[in-house]
């Protein structure tokens, strides 16, 4: 299977997946909220978010390895693949060990003696705590398994996996109803079931199916190799904890200044935009280690058109839903939620939309990433997302309301992609006319008519279930027009001719 057929065979088996999670997420989140209540759905939020940064630190391992070793197959260095694996291997665990007791630490702080928590519910919040540190510390070890299976293409397998995660989170909304002991406590121990059953499964499916996917210490250890690893992944480690700072800091801030029942919107905010962002993260996935690989291989023309496709495809993949969402979003929550807790759709509407503003140039951090550069673009657009957090709590300080946050953080999101393109112009010599011509306008286009059909809907029907109508409408438009005026004729006929490819082995497959 050659490049562009595996991009297309991945983004089809993981956009399958990808859509079922959708669904059964949004009716998780709808029963979990239902029987948690506002509360402690908003306390879950805030105690897993004290601790959530180390997730993100294992995103950022694993980007950081799944680079190595995608550089490596590019440059067709197979035998470099044991090394940089093991030392991977050695890499995270150390961080695990070392993560575990300084957020065990700083956690227990957080939770007792600075978080808006009631009295009566220390003892869940504490339990929350450990739950969640548990859970991650499996996530930051089994980093270099994400990292080989990302690295190897082998999507169908996340696929699967992914479906099996959200039917299992399914059957834990369910039983929530049945169970008679405290939920929230419930809910917690079963997250972290689930994390740790996941990374078990991971762990199996690299070590039985890839040979080049082995820990040896003492044949493999490399000291230098270490270094070199540790810088590349600390500055990335920057990034992501530069992400949640601001995503974190504004919990924090929040049930500082509001209390859990104001987390509890932020909560669903999170939801709605994390499972939008799922039609962008397909795409990325299947897109991004092609984006290294012809970077390892001295392609550095291809790799800047396939970064230059991801930013563009990442926006059009998300925007067809999204701008129907911002418009219809109250209406939405309404039938979506028994309960919509307060100031939940202007935190989804400001969400979402930065969620789209970052789109924009989604794939110049892959290319970033590419180079092997990260250092000046991780400070300078780091910095720029944390600056969020000093807004957020002077603005809840001098009595804003809770909104203004969220509208900071689309300024803020702007900003950073201003900053993406003008650091990757400075590494690569990109064009910013390309840059419009081929990215830019072909997303403007469908995002403008969009916008405009939107809200002559709205402004001309109102009634229980518009949304369904302003949805189906938007859709139908913005995908019409990013066919035939975004897309060029050599991506029309390729996806043509995909899709013929895709339709006879179906035929095959049935006969």
């Amino acid at each position: 299977m050659n490049s562009n057929d595996r991009i297309v065979f991945n983004t089809i088996v993981t956009y399958i997946s990808s859509i079922i999670s959708i669904f059964v997420l949004l009716y998780v989140t709808r029963t979990v909220l239902e029987n948690l209540g506002s509360k402690d759905f908003g306390l879950n939020n805030v105690i897993a978010g004290v601790v959530s940064m180390l997730s993100f630190l294992g995103a950022a391992m694993a980007t950081s390895t799944q680079r190595y070793i995608s550089h490596a197959l590019g440059a067709k260095q197979e035998d470099k693949i044991k090394i940089i694996y093991t030392n991977s291997f050695i890499i995270h665990i150390v961080i695990a060990i070392l993560l575990a007791i300084i957020f065990e630490i700083s956690g227990l702080y957080l939770v007792n003696y600075k978080l808006n928590i009631d009295i009566n519910r220390l003892f869940a919040a504490n339990c929350l705590l450990q739950f969640t540190i548990i859970s991650t510390f499996f996530t930051v070890i089994a980093v270099p398994n994400d990292a080989a299976i990302n690295a190897k293409e082998d999507l169908f397998f996340l696929a699967i996996l992914g479906i099996f995660e959200v039917l299992f989170r399914l059957a834990i909304a369910i039983s929530l109803a049945f169970i008679s002991w405290d939920k929230l406590i419930f809910f917690g121990f079963s997250v972290m079931l689930i994390s740790i059953v996941l990374r078990v499964l991971k762990w199996w499916h690299v070590k039985s199916r890839y040979d080049e996917f082995e820990v040896n210490i003492k044949k493999y250890y490399d000291k230098i190799l270490i270094k070199e690893m540790y810088s590349f992944a600390g500055w990335n480690f920057f990034g992501a904890l530069s992400v949640v700072g601001k995503n974190e800091g504004f919990a924090i801030a929040i049930n500082i200044f509001f209390g859990t029942a104001v987390n509890a919107a932020f909560a669903v905010a999170n939801q709605v935009s994390g499972q939008l962002l799922f039609f962008s993260r397909t795409l990325l996935k299947a897109i991004n280690p092609q984006i290294v690989k012809n970077e390892g291989a001295g392609d550095r023309s291809a790799m800047v058109k396939l970064a230059y496709s991801a930013s563009k495809f990442g926006f059009l993949l998300v925007g067809f839903i999204a701008i129907p969402f911002i418009f219809e979003m109250k209406n939405i929550l309404n039938v979506w939620l028994v309960n919509v807790p307060e100031y939940s759709t202007l935190f989804c509407q400001f969400m979402v939309l930065s969620l789209l503003i970052g789109q924009l140039t989604i794939g110049l951090q892959t290319a970033v990433q590419a180079t092997g550069s990260v250092k000046i673009y991780q400070i300078v657009v780091g910095s720029i997302q944390l600056l969020n957090v000093p807004v957020y709590f002077a603005l809840f300080y001098f009595g804003y309301p809770p909104y203004w946050a969220v509208m900071a953080y689309c300024f803020f999101e702007l900003m950073a992609c201003m900053a993406r393109f003008i650091i990757l112009k400075n590494l690569i010599e990109i064009n910013l006319t390309d840059f419009i011509k081929d990215v830019t306008l072909p997303q403007l286009i469908p995002t403008t008519i969009s916008v405009i059909v939107c809200m002559i809907i709205i402004n001309l029907f109102d009634f229980h279930l518009r949304f369904v109508l302003t949805i189906t409408v938007a859709i139908f438009i913005f995908t019409f027009i990013a066919y035939n005026f975004s897309l060029t004729k050599g991506e029309r006929n390729y996806i043509k001719g995909t899709l013929n490819k895709l339709k006879e082995k179906i035929k095959f497959l049935l006969n």
